[in-house]
């Protein structure tokens, strides 16, 4: 008979294009040969082929750090049908992630057919790299996954971070959640003040549709979804809407767009509710994943964060006016002046009561403008009102323009 081919041929010719790895401390060694794996092994009594199980050399290895390297050493019967063991079939199992397994199985036409001790670990050899590999495809994936998950969180930052137009922030944010989760459809709406309705302020389609719902009031009383939402301050996905009761006042526009699940999520600002982010699915399969989850709690808290940013700022803008309203129906002269007396500002109530155009007067004096003995009596009060933090009031004449004036 033909001498059997030294297993470590073996091995060489089948991984002849992989670099060869550093054996892990306390785990498998090199592949014994044909005679020292005799020599090693105590002798077992011959059984028939057909009821015999192959035997596998257990192999210590240290707990792996990650789960997809965590292979089996031997046969996992509980994961072999009884059928598979007679004949010359052997099976065995590896994993393919934390928590997914797959069976590798060989089958010999030859019912005869024995597995060694050396075949069997080539097959376990085979399925250590098979798993490496394996696992190395699924990190470079969610390497990918991960990067473009943070380009578009990026963009959503940048986009919020430089805008103090509301409808447009919130537009782009709907837009980049359309990519992101690969959804159907993105609405954003925000609580009217009297808490009892939503307003659609932004909707995004995968397309290039524009959206005929802006405006659009949303009652929050009798929808169980949104109400859910605003008392838990918490997420809520709706599977199946056609048999969901969560989402029957919404149903029928829902089934129109082909809508299958509906992810509910709300806008917050300093715990307290202020609109939601609707995003749609037609898969009827779609989930969210916790790591999807994570993603949206970051373009959340970006979003309400670029809204209370938003609204800050027009109720600045609305308070400035009402100064400058409140100022241009003012008849008298209201002036700001340091400690030295020096006029920092000067606003536009009453020009004809001002010795000199405003122009004139910023950045000079007292004593650059008025009489020695009324700069003297001007500085000594804005002194005094300075230094006692309460109001100083007094009496005092000046020539206008050729008439005594008293103010």
């Amino acid at each position: 008979m033909p001498k059997k081919p030294k297993i470590n041929k073996r091995l060489d010719n089948l991984f002849k294009d992989v670099q060869p790895e550093e054996n892990v401390k306390g785990g498998a060694g090199k592949p014994q040969s044909g005679k020292e794996a005799e020599a090693a092994s105590p002798p077992v009594a011959p059984k028939p082929a057909a009821t015999s199980k192959p035997k596998a050399t257990p192999v210590k290895s240290p707990t792996p750090k990650t789960g997809a390297l965590d292979l089996a050493a031997q046969i996992r019967p509980e994961t072999i049908n009884e059928t598979s063991l007679l004949g010359s079939t052997y099976a065995t199992t590896f994993q393919l992630g934390e928590e997914e397994w797959a069976t590798l199985r060989l089958v010999d036409e030859n019912e005869n057919r024995n597995f060694s001790t050396d075949e069997q670990l080539l097959i376990r050899q085979v399925t250590d790299q098979l798993s490496l590999a394996l696992e190395n495809a699924r990190l470079f994936q969610e390497t990918q996954r991960r990067a473009q998950e943070l380009s578009i969180v990026n963009q959503v930052v940048t986009s919020v971070a430089g805008s103090l137009d509301l409808k447009s922030t919130l537009q782009s944010v709907a837009d980049n959640l359309v990519s992101l989760l690969s959804s159907d459809n993105v609405g954003i709406a925000l609580i009217t003040p009297d808490k009892k309705q939503l307003t659609l302020i932004a909707e995004a389609f995968p397309t290039l549709e524009v959206s005929r719902s802006i405006g659009l009031l949303i009652p929050i009383e009798g929808n169980p979804a949104t109400e859910e939402v605003i008392r838990t301050r918490r997420p809520v996905f709706m599977k199946d809407v056609e048999h969901n009761p969560l989402a029957a006042p919404v149903r029928e526009v829902l089934m129109q767009r082909g809508i299958n699940n509906l992810l509910i999520l709300p806008l917050l600002s300093e715990q307290e509710v202020i609109g939601t982010i609707g995003v749609a699915f037609q898969d009827a399969n779609r989930s969210i994943s916790q790591t999807e989850l994570r993603t949206l709690e970051t373009i959340i808290l970006q979003t309400s964060t670029a809204i209370q940013k938003i609204n800050l700022f027009e109720r600045m803008e609305a308070s400035e006016q009402n100064l400058r309203t409140l100022f241009s129906a003012m008849e008298d002269v209201v002036l700001v002046i340091n400690y030295e007396g020096r006029y920092e500002q000067i606003a536009p109530t009453n020009p004809s009561l001002l010795v000199r155009p405003s122009e004139e007067l910023i950045g000079k004096t007292f004593h650059e403008l008025l009489p020695q003995e009324t700069a003297d009596v001007f500085l000594e009060k804005v002194q005094e009102a300075l230094s006692s933090q309460s109001k100083v009031q007094f009496e005092y004449e000046l020539t206008l323009r050729g008439q005594q004036l008293w103010f």
